[in-house]
């Protein structure tokens, strides 16, 4: 391949790659990576990119013979592989510390109506002491975990989501327990949305919730599937 055949060569992959990740940003599927805050950042990385195809291709500088092949590796991962958020089987590591990336300083709930709040909020409320919340209205949102290692009864499930505070390396789960009658119908991973009524448990000698459901719906997995606080 000749010199000027290269630097076109390499404009196009520069200019695929700014396009790629400009479009995944714009589509939404950066949140399934990083904290909605740094997609600016992401636009301005593809702006940067994109400038570097366009100069290279009419500049006259010498190009090493290898910065086509290794700038294509991107590409080509970034083709060949659909963003997916975190799902059950991350967090099969995270069951002995579920609920931990609740902060020791808790902020306030956005609302008193706990028919709004989300799994976080449940978790804010439950580092407190969850027992005034007894008997109050639960509707909340999440992905099914199946676990032997949760250790339920046949009757309960847990639902969980992922709560994002800059990227999915220091993403952590929250969950609470769903009481519901037929628990297996619903396979890991599957969304679900649970309407029920809070319950305590205080059998190991620490109050713990669970939701003794009224309705369970499965549901699409929402465009933004992590919480942020």
């Amino acid at each position: 391949m000749g010199i000027m055949s290269r630097r076109i060569f390499l404009s196009v992959v520069l200019c695929t790659l700014a396009g790629i990740l400009s479009y995944r940003t714009a589509m939404g599927q950066m949140a399934l990576y990083i904290h909605p805050r740094y997609e600016l950042l992401v636009y301005g990385c593809a702006l940067v990119v994109f400038l570097f195809g366009a100069v290279s291709w009419s500049s006259n500088a010498p190009l090493p013979r290898l910065s086509t092949i290794f700038l294509c590796i991107p590409v080509c991962i970034a083709v060949a592989f659909a963003p997916k958020p975190l799902g059950s089987a991350a967090l099969v590591s995270q069951l002995g510390s579920l609920n931990a990336v609740v902060p020791a300083t808790q902020p306030q709930a956005r609302t008193t109506d706990t028919q709004q709040w989300n799994l976080y909020e449940w978790a804010l409320a439950s580092t407190v002491d969850i027992t005034p919340y007894a008997g109050s209205t639960a509707v909340v949102e999440g992905f099914v975990v199946q676990n032997d290692e949760l250790g339920l009864p046949d009757d309960q499930f847990m639902v969980a989501r992922y709560v994002l505070k800059c990227c999915t390396a220091d993403a952590g789960g929250v969950g609470m327990r769903i009481a519901w009658g037929n628990a297996r119908q619903f396979r890991s991973d599957q969304w679900v949305r649970v309407s029920g009524t809070l319950a305590v448990e205080s059998s190991t000698g620490v109050p713990r919730p669970l939701i003794v459901a009224s309705s369970v719906v499965p549901i699409e997995q929402p465009g933004r599937p992590y919480l942020i606080p």
